[in-house]
């Protein structure tokens, strides 16, 4: 748990095999009732396929917030050489 409702999965495997398990984490997001009122979580999650590890856990972030930002509930990977300029410069 990084805090508040973030958390962060160590993965290791194809980028096949990463955006899979992103893919069925995002598909099993439905609605429930909680307290007697319906509410429809999301998840968004940022995957930044690195090498090294430097920054990492903050590059990460910054994609998850793109997600967020596109309308949630989804996720994005990319490699650590396609980060959009923003995303390593608020790193």
């Amino acid at each position: 748990r990084l805090g508040g409702d973030e958390f962060i999965g160590l993965c290791f495997g194809t980028e096949e095999a990463v955006r899979a398990m992103a893919s069925d984490i995002v598909a099993r997001t439905h609605e429930i009732k909680l307290d007697g009122v319906d509410r429809i979580p999301s998840v968004s999650i940022g995957i930044v396929a690195s090498v090294q590890g430097d920054d990492v856990v903050h590059k990460a972030d910054r994609v998850m917030y793109m997600v967020k930002r596109e309308g949630k509930n989804g996720y994005r990977y990319v490699r650590e050489d396609e980060l959009p300029e923003e995303t390593v410069k608020g790193c």
